[in-house]
């Protein structure tokens, strides 16, 4: 059966003057959103045959709730990621650095043009989960198709380390890192909050006056952590993971922020002075709103 679904948006005109004045008239539209035809029959296939995703979730009430519930989803990805690095024969070891737990992946076979060259890594999981032995899960798929080590940094989360711990952490490594390697060999990124935590450390270090990596890579990058970006409207109800920012998403924003302006450019780096320019080699998948 031919997948379609109805999507309802609500849209908001805003007539926007300085200082900032806004009026706004709100009207829903309804449309049907077909599977993509651009990927493979698999692709189309597999979209084809997904439920609705649910825009409900229940959350935990309680801090030790978010806890216990941010171990569990860990530990399922770390389980995976197990399974994966002894499929692909990837050696993941664990260290610290700076006093923060990082891991070690390195894949079965290193292109010789990338034996100096290193990935540093950060994991996604809204802040909050993705920790202990998930961390790396990303990064085996980085070391294993791109023949390159990879480290990836295992930093503090929320809810008991708001901003801005997890970038200290993550910008404490690099500056160890940067004893053994040349900023023209290093590339930053990761998934998600992963994509913010990096995006956010090139902010960091360029304050700083500490040489940036080469390269950046940000997958679905959480950069704005407030819903102010465009695609969380054009994305709502579309998208199968987090279809909406309301609960979830908008919870750990509130947590990780910490109290702090949520346009904070450590906070939500979109918002951040990319001049005189990002590193030599930029690249991001999807929106990078969120």
């Amino acid at each position: 059966m031919f997948f379609k679904q109805t999507i309802i948006t609500t849209s908001i005109l805003l007539s926007i003057d300085m200082p900032i004045t806004v009026s706004a008239e709100a009207w829903t539209v309804s449309r049907l959103v077909p599977p993509p035809t651009e990927g493979s029959q698999e692709l189309y296939d597999a979209v084809n045959a997904t439920p609705k995703p649910p825009t409900v979730k229940h959350l935990p009430a309680t801090t030790q709730g978010w806890v216990d519930m941010s171990v569990e989803s860990s530990l399922g990805f770390a389980a995976m990621g197990n399974g994966v690095a002894a499929q692909w024969n990837v050696k993941v070891e664990k260290a610290e650095i700076a006093g923060v737990p990082v891991y070690w992946v390195t894949p079965s076979e290193i292109l010789p043009e990338n034996e100096n060259r290193l990935f540093v890594h950060t994991h996604g999981g809204g802040f909050s989960m993705g920790f202990g032995d998930a961390a790396p899960f990303e990064a085996l798929s980085v070391s294993h198709y791109g023949k390159i080590r990879s480290i990836s940094i295992d930093y503090s989360t929320i809810p008991l380390h708001p901003y801005p711990t997890a970038l200290n952490e993550v910008v404490a490594v690099y500056k160890e890192l940067l004893k053994d390697y040349d900023p023209a060999s290093l590339a930053i990124g990761g998934s998600s909050a992963g994509g913010n935590l990096s995006m956010a450390t090139i902010h960091k270090l360029k304050m700083d006056g500490i040489a940036t990596p080469a390269a950046y890579f940000g997958g679905t990058p959480w950069t704005d952590v407030a819903k102010l970006g465009d695609s969380y409207f054009t994305n709502e109800g579309i998208d199968r993971i987090l279809p909406v920012y309301e609960g979830e998403l908008s919870q750990q924003a509130v947590m990780y922020a910490g109290g702090e302006d949520m346009k904070n450019p450590l906070i939500s780096p979109v918002y951040g002075d990319f001049r005189p320019s990002p590193p030599p080699n930029w690249y991001q998948a999807r929106a990078i709103y969120c």
